[in-house]
């Protein structure tokens, strides 16, 4: 788990800086007291912040820091070239910052123009600046432009287990979303059949309201009900949306042109499933949806995708 007050640096270090406290830990020196020493005496400047450097190996499990009593017990010691030390550095840095979602991969994107993979600069928030800087001194991230970096192919690579996991639990998240809506699509169109039944108690045909959408799914319509207690006919055709939340649903192509063809005997009914349940609960009731979404701007529709098919 990543040491918050980390957060406080702006920058941990260069390769060589925390190579430089990585062999001073190798070679005996237990302590941040001693560390910064070696630090301030070593001839020629050392770009190194001593304390995020001990946070960062401890979240890395490279070591165990005692702060209490300032001891520094090792726990990866082998790593005594500095090539070697940066090779796995980096990818220890890179898996953690992905696993502790310090750094979102999902904005990692293809440039056609030099085969090369990059990443929005908006991948690591400001907070973590620190990790920016050290992931650009170690090569993992190169500058592309002023709001992305380029993304070394080794890391593209070791990026991918994670992305087809993340890929999984939403398509399996999406699964359980449309499972769920679709429970829920069936409770809203009882409530509106029963709803219809109420709102012409006073006729004696209630028996030929109907939920057609059992039958046929693809009418363009749930329920077909009697527009009201003087109609000859079942003359008002309901497709019901139930949603969670602020009202919103999706109206598919087919449901759109039966609005259009029948005009004001076609009706949408907006049920909250939050509140379907409460004593005296109506439901949102639009009548000739096509009109009316045309004439109300605090409507607005977005297209998530079109099918295209070889006819």
């Amino acid at each position: 788990m990543l040491n918050e007050r980390i957060s406080r640096f702006s920058n941990i270090g260069n390769r060589d800086g925390i190579f430089f406290v990585y062999k001073s830990l190798l070679s005996g020196v237990t302590s941040i007291t001693s560390l910064k020493q070696f630090v301030m005496h070593h001839p020629g400047h050392l770009d190194v912040e001593v304390d995020a450097t001990i946070m960062l190996y401890a979240d890395l499990n490279m070591l165990v820091y005692d702060e209490e009593n300032d001891i520094i017990s090792l726990t990866t010691r082998n790593l005594k070239d500095l090539e070697q030390f940066i090779n796995i550095l980096s990818k220890k840095l890179f898996d953690f910052a992905v696993r502790e979602g310090i750094l979102n991969i999902d904005t990692l994107s293809y440039d056609m123009q030099v085969d090369r993979f990059y990443i929005d600069k908006k991948c690591i928030s400001l907070r973590y600046a620190c990790i920016r800087n050290l992931l650009i001194s170690l090569g993992i991230f190169e500058r592309r432009s002023d709001t992305s970096y380029y993304v070394f192919s080794e890391y593209v690579n070791k990026a991918i287990p994670h992305i087809k996991n993340k890929r999984k639990l939403s398509q399996e998240l999406l699964l359980k979303i449309l499972e769920q809506e679709a429970e829920q699509g069936v409770e809203g169109e009882a409530f509106v059949l029963e709803y219809e039944k109420r709102r012409l108690a006073e006729r004696e045909d209630l028996d030929a309201i109907k939920q057609v959408s059992i039958i046929d799914v693809g009418a363009g319509y749930d329920i077909i009900s009697y527009d009201g207690i003087d109609s000859t006919k079942l003359d008002r055709l309901i497709e019901v949306k139930t949603f969670k939340g602020k009202p919103h649903f999706h109206w598919s192509f087919n449901e759109m042109n039966e609005a259009k063809l029948r005009m004001d005997h076609y009706y949408l009914y907006l049920v909250s499933y939050d509140e379907m349940r409460e004593e005296g609960y109506h439901p949102i009731i639009i009548k000739n949806p096509i009109k009316y979404f045309k004439e109300n701007s605090e409507w607005q529709s977005s297209i998530d995708s079109i099918m295209i098919k070889k006819v």
